[in-house]
């Protein structure tokens, strides 16, 4: 639940607008399709960023912050327990991508898989949104531009793969969810635990979907829109940490 004296009714609608992204998804996704080279690589450059600068400090800092990390301690190791949560998450889009394009026996799990993961990611999202929120507008919408560009990427790669189930039914719960995440940040301290695990367990498919689907490796034509993308997201970084201190990771 958030600490600081907000607009409720400003930071809804800030959040009904991230949300947003997935109902207006497939318009844009469909008539941008020619300049994926753009987009993508712009989006990925973003993504980029939020992995290393946000994502991994932000697992640091909650590890530290959930044991202490006591380097001489017996079974040490499991001190990294968030990590292992995040490895976990990596092994588990691994596995979901080789059932999505093998033929394997339970290929069925990968649509849950895919369906799941992404309905999750929405329902944080919008409840870290809220929980970031600052008393200053400015530094919110700068918030959910990046969230929102985060999101495209997001979607484009689950409707490559599922266009039938995301056009027709899947963004509209997705929208949902990042209402209700926001709602919950609003009215609802959720245990720490319980969203320290699910940021490190989405945390490591975040990095293998970032590293496989948006990297420009195979895409030349997208280097400097990702290097401009990146940029974007540390001159965000940057704004935010000059204009509101209080946002800690």
């Amino acid at each position: 639940m958030i600490e600081v004296e907000l607009n409720w009714i400003s930071l809804l609608l800030m959040s009904g607008a991230l949300a947003s992204v997935h109902l207006w998804f497939p318009w844009f996704d469909v008539r941008f399709a020619q300049g994926t080279s753009f987009w993508m690589g712009l989006i990925g450059g973003v993504a980029a960023g939020y992995a290393i600068l946000y994502l991994l400090p932000k697992i640091a800092r909650i590890t530290a912050k959930v044991v202490g990390l006591d380097p001489e301690a017996e079974m040490a190791f499991l001190d990294l327990r968030m990590y292992f949560l995040m490895l976990l998450g990596m092994v588990s889009y691994l596995v979901m991508l080789h059932l999505d394009t093998g033929k394997a026996r339970f290929s069925y799990l990968a649509i849950g898989f895919d369906y799941g993961v992404h309905g999750a990611y929405s329902l944080l999202l919008g409840y870290v949104f809220v929980e970031m929120a600052s008393e200053k507008y400015e530094i919110n919408a700068l918030v959910g531009l990046v969230f929102g560009l985060h999101l495209l990427g997001m979607n484009h790669v689950l409707r490559a793969i599922r266009t039938t189930g995301f056009d027709s039914s899947a963004r509209w719960a997705y929208f949902l969810l990042v209402l209700a995440g926001s709602v919950l940040g609003l009215t609802t301290e959720l245990p720490e635990l319980f969203v320290h695990s699910m940021t490190a367990f989405l945390a490591g498919i975040i990095l293998v979907f970032v590293i496989s689907e948006e990297l420009p490796l195979k895409y030349p034509g997208r280097v400097p829109w990702f290097l401009l993308g990146a940029l974007l997201f540390v001159l965000v970084v940057w704004i935010i940490t000059q204009f509101d201190p209080r946002m800690a990771y």
